[in-house]
């Protein structure tokens, strides 16, 4: 997993932390956010807002598009 957190700062009322991973299997930050969410100090403290999942193919072969392994199979 390759994580990175982003803070923000838009005024007093707009303020945070975005969180991004990139993984190859979704299911382990599931599995990570749970034990974070039951073993984790900070918890109590923290307010998660919203959460998504995004696919991003691997990219093209020369003379490809960007997903032809996937809709050409």
């Amino acid at each position: 997993m390759l994580r990175r957190g982003y803070t923000y700062d838009n005024g007093a009322a707009d303020q945070g932390l975005l969180f991004l991973a990139y993984m190859r299997d979704p299911t382990l930050f599931t599995r990570v956010r749970e034990r974070l969410t039951t073993r984790d100090d900070l918890h109590p403290y923290a307010e998660h807002r919203a959460s998504a999942l995004a696919y991003v193919p691997p990219t093209s072969a020369p003379g490809e598009y960007v997903g032809k392994r996937f809709l050409d199979s």
